[in-house]
């Protein structure tokens, strides 16, 4: 049976059939590995996809890049974290004891684990389904590749329309993707803004107003008048 999924509506909600995968390395010692697959498909009538109009020749702008860095420790334990599939590798859901957190306790600043990093590269392996198996039964050293996105906020009203984006998420996760735009709220700030300050399709939304789960952040794109949204763009694969 598949899990229950809490979701609302906001135009276009869910591709179909969305594979999600999650590895959660407990600090009492065990660990699971368990593959969840979600039928996540949903619509709503009166929000046709609008016809596509004529690209735009601007200049190439992204988000200010990621950080990227490896860590390697030995793996004497439980890593003690919680992993998210994404479309550009493996997001860190939370950390709690295990190797990780003391790692953290004693690396620089910028070398520590944090929630929101990507998992790019695990000694060496980098499709997700390898990536799994190689936290699960690797032994000895553990060398990651680590991306840490750049966030950026965007403050935009409603103006009376609707959001106008699709999400995907798992029930216990701490961000949301863009599975897709059309017209909205979100259509309306992408051609006014800045090249670098636009939304594209696969970003991550991590705050609605300082909610951070995906159950609530969904409530406040259907209520809220105004949002100030804060995105992080995964790291190319």
């Amino acid at each position: 049976a598949k899990p229950p999924l809490s979701t609302g509506f906001l135009l276009c909600e869910f591709t179909p059939y969305f594979r999600s995968a999650m590895l959660c390395c407990c600090a009492d010692g065990k660990q699971e590995a368990e593959l969840v697959s979600m039928d996540m498909t949903g619509y709503l009538e009166e929000a046709p996809t609008a016809p596509e109009s004529e690209p735009k020749m601007e200049p190439k702008m992204e988000p200010a890049g990621p950080h990227t860095f490896e860590i390697s420790l030995v793996k004497d334990g439980p890593l003690g974290i919680m992993l998210d599939t994404k479309s550009s590798g493996l997001s860190v859901m939370r950390i709690g004891g295990g190797c990780f957190e003391a790692h953290n306790a004693k690396a620089a600043p910028d070398n520590r684990l944090e929630k929101h990093d990507f998992i790019v590269a695990i000694n060496g392996k980098t499709s997700q389904d390898s990536m799994l198996a190689e936290v699960k039964e690797c032994k000895g050293t553990v060398t990651m590749k680590i991306c840490r996105p750049m966030p950026w906020v965007v403050k935009m009203p409603r103006s009376g329309k609707p959001f106008g984006a699709g999400f995907g998420f798992q029930k216990d996760s701490c961000s949301m993707d863009i599975k897709n735009i059309v017209d909205g709220a979100l259509k309306d700030h992408n051609a006014r803004a800045a090249p670098d300050q636009q939304v594209q399709v696969w970003d991550i939304i991590l705050k609605v107003n300082a909610l951070e789960t995906p159950q609530l952040m969904m409530e406040a794109l259907k209520t809220l008048t105004e949002f100030e949204l804060t995105f992080a763009r995964p790291p190319k694969v």
